[in-house]
């Protein structure tokens, strides 16, 4: 998530926004675990003991403490480390709870690579794993979209979309790393969706 984080900053501050905003990101790669329970806990750890520096961790909210964090405008651990889940922007509002990849908008998310791959919507899919805009294609494990058909629950699908012969999904981290190194087409994205996070980091700091 960090490299998303961190192309929209840079979009941002370049446009001369944001731009008292000093953060550094812990740029990790998919060797280290970093989902909802890891990084509680990490900063939980982290809070035992005084900070020098602010230490922020953001959460998707679609799982476990990302839900649990949404309810409040952000978690003050102590020992200057805080949490908060990623608001939800203006064209997910009505959403039961988001990941980093859908404060995006559904154009940009779905941009497709040169070799014909990208991110898919669970949405996107019918009750048999077929691909509602064109049956040759389905996700192979039906797990991936149960009780996720709905535009307002939908989440990401980065594997085993298949059109017959190959995988057709772009890996979140792909996309990621395309995003970040802005290679076309994902060179023109739209970064609006993530004011809710950069205002909430402000808010937090401006709090101390």
């Amino acid at each position: 998530d960090w490299k998303h984080l961190k192309a929209a900053l840079d979009h941002f501050q370049n446009n001369n926004e944001y731009t008292d905003l000093d953060i550094v990101f812990h740029e990790y790669e998919e060797d280290v675990e970093m989902g909802d329970s890891n990084l509680n806990l990490l900063l939980k750890n982290l809070a035992k003991i005084k900070q020098h520096r602010m230490i922020i961790g953001i959460f998707d909210r679609d799982e476990g403490n990302g839900k649990k964090y949404a309810k409040e405008q952000f978690k003050d651990f102590g020992n200057n480390v805080y949490a908060f889940s990623i608001p939800l922007p203006a064209h997910r509002v009505n959403h039961s709870g988001i990941s980093t990849e859908l404060l995006y908008k559904d154009e940009d998310l779905m941009q497709m690579t040169n070799d014909n791959r990208r991110l898919y919507l669970t949405s996107e899919f019918n009750e048999k794993g077929r691909l509602i805009s064109d049956y040759s294609i389905s996700v192979q494990n039906l797990v991936k979209i149960k009780r996720h058909l709905e535009l307002n629950n939908s989440k990401i699908i980065d594997s085993e979309v298949t059109d017959g012969n190959n995988n057709i999904a772009l890996s979140k981290n792909d996309f990621a790393v395309l995003v970040l190194n802005k290679t076309e087409p994902f060179n023109k994205m739209s970064f609006e969706g993530f004011r809710g996070v950069f205002d909430r980091l402000m808010a937090i700091i401006n709090a101390n």
